[in-house]
């Protein structure tokens, strides 16, 4: 199907990308995303900046880190985990970036990969893992 793709790239903004497709053409809103690019691109620019992401990031693994804690999680074992999330959080995104995806479930891979089993009987490892993944579908809520 054809489609267009439009990338907003403006100096310290969050990215967006809109895809229109030809059936998306018959949506006045829709089409008013691409009279914009042609006519008025600042319309398009995001309202959000890097800053407030990193912000709003930062703000999500500090109540993730203050619910574990919360848990009886001890501080250290909190900080590493947290600091390995990050971690392979930035190397899936430079992946994507590179076009390399996964096969698998997106979602939770991550926490396959560093999730020590050894670290915790089975109980501690499903009761952990069900929470945060949950987070993360609730969207950190």
């Amino acid at each position: 199907m054809h489609t267009f793709r439009i990338h907003t790239n403006w100096t310290n903004t969050v990215s967006e990308i809109h895809i229109l497709t030809l059936d998306d053409l018959l949506d006045a809103g829709k089409r008013q995303i691409l009279k914009d690019v042609m006519c008025d691109p600042e319309r398009l620019r995001p309202g959000k900046t890097r800053q407030a992401l990193t912000e709003e990031a930062a703000e999500k693994f500090a109540t993730l880190a203050r619910d574990l804690r919360a848990k009886g999680y001890e501080a250290d074992r909190v900080a590493h985990f947290v600091n390995r999330l990050v971690f392979c959080m930035f190397a899936e995104d430079e992946n994507r970036k590179k076009g390399i995806g996964c096969a698998g479930d997106c979602d939770t891979i991550v926490i396959h990969k560093i999730f020590k089993p050894a670290a915790c009987s089975a109980s501690q490892k499903s009761l952990f893992f069900s929470d945060l993944s949950g987070k993360w579908r609730r969207g950190w809520a």
